[in-house]
C-alpha cells in the first residue's frame, strides 16, 4: 500500500424511487473517496436501505470518464472494466431497514484528482427515470445502423450449459466490446425449468424473486451501461407456448417484461418468440403465430410505445419464411410502427449437426440468397421495414479440440464484414461457449480468431496450411 499523500472525502448521494425496479427499495447510495496518493485512490461504497422493507440482493454500476482503472475490490463481487459493477457477496447480501453495508475499491487515476463517478442499478440511481415516453426515441432503422456487429450470449440464460450469472456473462460482454462489437443478443428461457425452477409460471406470469432473473437484469443494466450498445432479449426455448400455441400465456409473460424493463433505455429490444417451431420440429401456423405475436405487441406498447420489437419466421427463423409467415403487418402496426423489426437466422449452407460442415464446399451465393430473400420481403410487405441477423455461425468444436479450419474463417470473413454490412443489416454471431466457440468461458478469453475474421472482415489462416480447405477442415 503506498504512502497517502492527501486525505479527501467527497459523497456522491443517490435517492432511489422505489418504482424504478421491481426489486427497488427506497436506499441512499453514497461514493466517498477515503485516500489518495501518486496516481492512486481507494473509495467506498455506502448502501443505506431508507425503505421500510428488506433489500434482498443488490448490484451497483458506473464508470469513469477520465481514465481511472480498478485493481482491487474487498466485500463485494467486482466485475467488468469500465463500466464496473459490484453487487453483493452471500453474507451482506440483506439490507435491513435502517442499515447499511460497505465495500471498497482501489485503483489507479490519469490526473492529480479522483472521479467522482454516477452510480446506478437496482438500488442507486442519480437520477428519476423519465416515463417511457419520454426517453430518447430511436427507430428501428436508426437502431439497425448502429447496432453494427454483435453477438449472442448463448446457452446462459436460455440453458444451463454456463453459469446464469453475471460474473459469467459480464467478462464475454467486455470483451466483445472492446473488440468493436456494438450488439449483444441475450437468449432468455421463461417458461422451461433450468436448473429445478422457470422465471415464469404456467400462466406466463413472471417471479419477481427468481435467482436468475435477477441476475439476467444485471446482465441487461452491464450491457447498456456501455452508452452506444444495443441489448436484444426474447423469448427462446417455450416449448408450451409454441406447442399449444398459447396466445394467452405469450401476452401475459411480454406484459411482466415490458413491466419490468419499463425504465430502461430503447436501446433494449425485444424480440418476441425465438424460433417458433413445435417440439416435433414443425412450423407453428402462420396466422396463430400472427395472432400471437400481436396480442404481446400490443401490450409492450402499453407499456413502451418506442420499444424496438423485433418479428421472425414460423419455424427456425429462415429468410424464406417470412412471406408465408407476414403476407401483411395488420399484426404488428399495420406498417406504420416505426419501432418493428424483422430478423432472421443465417446458418445456410451449414448442417446444425453435421460433421461434414468444415469441409462444406460454398460459394458467396449461399451468404447472399438468404439475404436478398429477406429483401425482398422486407421492401416488399415489410414497406422498408430494417433486416437483423440475429444469430449465425456453424458448428465445429462437436468434433474438433482446435478451431483452424481456413474454410471456416473464410465464410465467418464475409458474411458480416461483405455482405451484411453493405446490405445495412446487423448481425449477432451465434456463440453458445461451445459447439459454436469464439469466446471460452472456461479461460474467459477468445477460444480461436474468428472473432477478428467478424469484425475485421479478415484475419490470419492456418500457419501449417493456408488454403481454404485446408487439414484442420478434414
Amino acid at each position: 500500500m503506498p504512502e497517502c499523500r492527501t486525505y479527501h472525502r467527497f459523497a456522491a448521494k443517490l435517492i432511489l424511487l422505489g418504482f424504478i425496479s421491481p426489486f427497488a427499495v427506497a436506499a441512499d447510495c453514497e461514493y466517498s473517496i477515503t485516500n489518495l496518493w501518486d496516481q492512486g485512490f481507494q473509495a467506498q461504497v455506502t448502501i443505506t436501505n431508507t425503505d421500510s422493507t428488506n433489500i434482498e440482493g443488490w448490484q451497483v454500476n458506473w464508470q469513469y470518464q477520465q481514465g481511472s482503472q480498478l485493481s482491487s475490490s474487498w466485500n463485494t463481487v467486482l466485475s467488468g472494466n469500465n463500466p464496473y459493477s459490484a453487487s453483493n457477496l452471500s453474507w451482506n447480501a440483506t439490507i435491513k431497514p435502517g442499515e447499511s453495508v460497505e465495500f471498497g475499491i482501489q485503483g489507479t487515476m490519469s490526473g492529480d484528482s479522483a472521479e467522482q463517478p454516477t452510480l446506478t442499478g437496482d438500488v442507486c440511481s442519480n437520477q428519476t427515470p423519465p416515463p417511457p415516453s419520454e426517453k430518447p426515441a430511436i427507430t428501428a432503422i436508426d437502431a439497425a445502423a448502429a447496432m453494427g456487429t454483435g453477438f449472442n450470449l448463448g446457452q446462459m440464460f436460455d440453458n444451463q450449459q454456463h453459469a446464469a450469472t453475471l460474473t459469467e456473462a459480464s467478462g464475454k460482454i467486455d470483451a466483445y466490446y472492446e473488440q468493436g462489437y456494438r450488439n449483444v443478443r441475450i437468449p432468455i428461457s421463461w417458461t422451461i425449468e433450468i436448473s429445478g425452477s422457470t422465471i415464469a409460471d404456467e400462466t406466463g406470469k413472471i417471479d419477481l424473486n427468481n435467482a436468475r432473473l435477477k441476475e439476467i437484469i444485471k446482465t441487461v443494466d452491464h450491457a447498456l451501461a456501455y452508452e452506444d450498445m444495443f441489448v436484444v432479449i426474447n423469448a427462446h426455448h417455450e416449448a408450451v407456448i409454441k406447442d399449444n400455441s398459447d396466445a394467452v400465456m405469450l401476452e401475459t409473460l411480454w406484459t411482466d417484461i415490458s413491466a419490468l424493463f419499463a425504465d430502461r433505455s430503447n436501446r433494449l429490444i425485444f424480440q418476441i418468440l425465438n424460433e417458433p417451431h413445435l417440439s416435433n420440429s414443425e412450423a407453428m401456423l402462420p396466422s396463430k403465430l400472427r395472432h400471437m405475436t400481436g396480442l404481446a405487441y400490443n401490450k409492450i406498447r402499453e407499456q413502451s410505445p418506442n420499444r424496438i420489437v423485433v418479428i421472425g419466421g414460423n419455424q427456425w427463423f429462415g429468410a424464406h419464411e417470412m412471406a408465408r409467415t407476414w403476407p401483411n403487418l395488420d399484426a404488428v402496426g399495420g406498417g406504420n410502427d416505426p419501432y418493428v423489426m424483422a430478423a432472421f437466422h443465417h446458418y445456410n449452407p451449414w448442417s446444425y449437426h453435421g460433421e461434414g460442415n468444415l469441409s462444406t464446399k460454398w460459394t458467396e451465393s449461399d451468404i447472399s440468397d438468404p439475404i436478398r430473400t429477406m429483401q425482398q420481403w422486407a421492401n416488399g410487405v415489410g414497406q422498408g421495414m430494417p433486416i437483423y441477423i440475429s444469430e449465425w455461425g456453424t458448428n465445429w468444436q462437436k468434433y474438433k479440440s482446435q478451431m483452424d479450419c481456413n474454410n471456416i474463417r473464410a465464410w465467418y470473413e464475409l458474411l458480416d464484414s461483405k455482405h451484411a454490412k453493405a446490405a445495412g443489416i446487423p448481425t449477432s454471431v451465434w456463440d453458445d461457449g461451445g459447439w459454436f466457440m469464439i469466446y471460452d468461458h472456461r479461460t474467459n478469453a477468445y477460444n480461436n480468431n474468428l472473432y477478428q475474421c467478424i469484425i475485421q472482415g479478415s484475419c490470419e489462416y492456418s500457419s501449417n496450411d493456408s488454403s481454404q480447405i485446408n487439414a484442420a477442415c478434414k
